[in-house]
């Protein structure tokens, strides 16, 4: 079993529009990290798992999980999170997000069609309760992001993106581009390893029905 010490970078680009802006903060409460050899998210591994979450705030480039794992290919990654995240706008976009306001925004909700998540050890399905975006009674639940997804979640901009994807469900098949989130390369470790996910969530906040929101994000790993 290799070390190894998942921390995270958050990229800001020098372009933004009107439509989407960056984001100067994004905060999200994490259980527990898995890793799966295989791109379906099938026999993941545990890096780290707690009953009480770790707040951490990507922007800042925070640890994200220390553990081990043995040495091998991974193409999924699993994060335990509260579905209950808060984004700040680093500008306005001319609509409903002010630069500099922190938003609470709850990203699974009964309501909606996206709102079941599976457990990656269990199998067992988590339904969501959030009866709004404003409702921070959240729940725990899991977010896939595998070699075989082919959404990032960025509606707007990602080409791959036929609707927005079940993110808290492991893909079905090959390019799937309905359940998980994109994973842009390969998680490699061959070594006693300090690994970084690079969280890129350049334009992804834009007002969507009057509400700000934050659609997604490319994630991959150096």
């Amino acid at each position: 079993m290799k070390p190894l010490i998942l921390t995270t970078v958050f990229l800001i680009s020098q372009f933004a529009n009107a439509v989407t802006v960056n984001s100067s903060s994004t905060k999200l409460n994490v259980f527990g990290v898995w890793l799966s050899t295989n791109a379906d998210c099938s026999n993941p591994v545990n890096v780290s798992k707690s009953t009480t979450s770790t707040l951490i705030d990507i922007n800042q480039n925070p640890t994200l999980a220390t553990g081990k794992v043995a040495a091998g290919t991974y193409k999924c990654i699993i994060l335990k999170v509260d579905t209950v995240i808060k984004f700040t706008p680093a500008t306005g976009d001319g609509l409903s997000c002010n630069a500099g306001t922190e938003y609470t925004f709850n990203i699974c909700l009964a309501a909606n069609t996206v709102n079941t998540s599976q457990d990656p050890e269990t199998g067992a399905t988590i339904n969501c309760t959030g009866t709004s975006t404003s409702d921070i009674t959240g729940d725990t639940i899991y977010i896939y992001v595998s070699r075989n997804s082919l959404c990032t979640g960025t509606l707007s901009t990602d080409p791959a993106c036929t609707g927005f994807p079940n993110a808290f469900l492991p893909p079905n098949t090959v390019g799937d581009a309905n359940r998980g989130f994109k994973l842009s390369s390969d998680i490699v470790i061959s070594g006693d390893t300090s690994g970084t996910f690079v969280f890129n969530t350049d334009n992804q906040v834009d007002t969507n029905t009057g509400v700000c929101d934050l659609e997604g994000f490319d994630l991959s790993y150096q």
